[in-house]
């Protein structure tokens, strides 16, 4: 089977599907500690976590999960 990306669609679910939880973590763990750093270095400090955590560990982890759904063909989705 040729490695190929999945349609775009396909990933659009599978980042989103690892983006919300880290969100939702980020918003009950991280934002309450942060209400007396300036809104700017506050966006700045959770983007970088963020993009962190996704690039190191929840992308790679989601994708492991959905190796089977993101690589499947279109012609063995319809049968």
């Amino acid at each position: 089977m040729p490695d190929t990306a999945p349609p775009r669609w396909k990933a659009a679910v599978s980042a989103w599907l690892g983006l919300f939880p880290l969100l939702v973590l980020a918003e009950f763990l991280l934002v309450p500690r942060l209400t007396a750093v300036p809104s700017v270095l506050r966006l700045a400090l959770l983007s970088a976590a963020l993009v962190a955590a996704m690039t190191y560990a929840v992308s790679p982890a989601t994708e492991r999960l959905l190796r089977p759904w993101l690589t499947r063909s279109p012609e063995t989705e319809s049968s």
